[in-house]
């Protein structure tokens, strides 16, 4: 295994790199604040063994990449709400992060996994930069933010529920 930092701006990000340069190049991209490590080492093993030279990274704000703490945390409403307002970057700014990926490791173009928000990533790279995609696997993921997200309602009700978090087996049950 070989460890690598490329940048996007300035953002860092790591990434770990298996498998013989001969392979066909694989990018792993996780999902909201997991670290590569959930690609994990035995499986990326395998890839390498099926042809593949294989890159796990780490987005920004997670594991041994960037943490952009500077723009403080988003307001948990804010983020029900108006998750727009809220966010602090986009799927587009984390596309250019893996794009960066690929740029250091002199990759032209890759095959790109995601898992969950990696699988929202890597949709925006293949529109984005489709030129840089040769096939795209998304898994456990969404083709949009809003799809899926929990409505005002719904989100007022789990907000009580955090309000007294449950202690005993009896209460979860309740």
């Amino acid at each position: 295994m070989t460890r690598g930092q490329a940048r996007n701006g300035k953002v860092s990000l790591a990434y770990e790199m298996f498998g013989p340069s001969s392979g066909e190049p694989l990018l792993l991209i996780m999902g909201v604040g997991a670290q590569m490590l959930l690609w994990h080492e035995d499986f990326c093993l395998e890839l390498v063994r099926r042809g593949f030279q294989v890159v796990r990274m780490d987005n920004r704000d997670a594991g041994l990449s960037t943490h952009l703490t500077h723009h403080g945390e988003p307001r948990l409403f804010d983020l029900i709400v108006r998750p727009k307002a809220a966010a602090r970057y986009s799927l587009s700014d984390m596309a250019d992060d893996a794009i960066a990926v690929l740029d250091d490791l002199g990759w032209p173009s890759a095959n790109v996994v995601g898992g969950s928000l990696g699988g929202m990533i890597a949709q925006t790279m293949a529109i984005e930069h489709p030129q840089r995609l040769r096939s795209l696997t998304s898994i456990m993921s969404s083709p949009s933010a809003r799809i899926g997200r929990a409505t005002i309602r719904t989100s007022m009700k789990v907000a009580a529920l955090l309000k007294h978090p449950v202690t005993t087996a009896q209460e979860a049950g309740e």
